[in-house]
């Protein structure tokens, strides 16, 4: 009989332990391991945003190979680099402000499926340079802001010119000619078509 009240109170006091470490456990897992668990968690919440951080860098590598891509729409690697050149150099005018700060001036209303048109007069000559285009063309936005879209050559010389391996086009004035470059907007009927269809912005 005492040797029964003995492993009673032996069963007792184990079940009493492991209640009690389970206890002590639990607490232990909510302030520390529990909460290192769900902190890693954190982390590895933050390693998915990382990733998808870094899914959205190659989107946006994505972006520039498809922006090389379509810079790379000509057969002649000498164009591809030309028309790599004029962006370069014409990046800045994507505020349309710097543009009018830098002397160029609007030359007309919203054309549809062009847009509108600023001029830097002294650059209308005979000459041609491929970094400073005689105007720049921007769409209007439906926020008031205007997007530059194209870039545009304009020639005074007696017969048309050729850049970029085209012939360019019957300018607006008598004696002009022109060349438009879509090098901000693609434009399904080419990057030297006159028109883009894909201009919207003129009501």
């Amino acid at each position: 009989m005492k040797m029964k009240k003995i492993l009673v109170l032996h069963l007792l006091v184990i079940f009493l332990f492991s209640v009690l470490g389970a206890a002590s456990v639990g607490a232990h897992s909510y302030g520390g391991d529990h909460y290192d668990g769900k902190h890693h968690k954190y982390e590895s919440n933050n390693d998915k945003f990382d990733g998808k951080h870094h899914k959205y860098d190659k989107k946006h590598d994505k972006y520039d190979d498809k922006h090389h891509k379509y810079e790379k729409y000509h057969k002649n690697p000498k164009i591809n680099k030309q028309l790599k050149q004029v962006k370069r150099a014409t990046e800045k005018y994507q505020n349309i402000n710097r543009a009018k700060k830098d002397g160029y001036k609007v030359a007309s209303p919203c054309v549809p499926q062009m847009g509108v048109h600023l001029v830097k007069e002294k650059l209308v000559d005979k000459k041609l340079n491929i970094k400073k285009p005689e105007l720049l063309v921007y769409e209007p936005m439906k926020n008031g802001k205007y997007k530059l879209v194209a870039v545009e050559y304009m020639s005074t010389a007696k017969k048309p010119p050729k850049l970029f391996g085209q012939r360019f086009e019957d300018g607006p004035e008598e004696g002009t000619y022109t060349l438009h470059a879509w090098i901000y907007k693609k434009n399904p009927d080419g990057v030297f078509a006159a028109f883009n269809p894909r201009v919207k912005g003129c009501k």
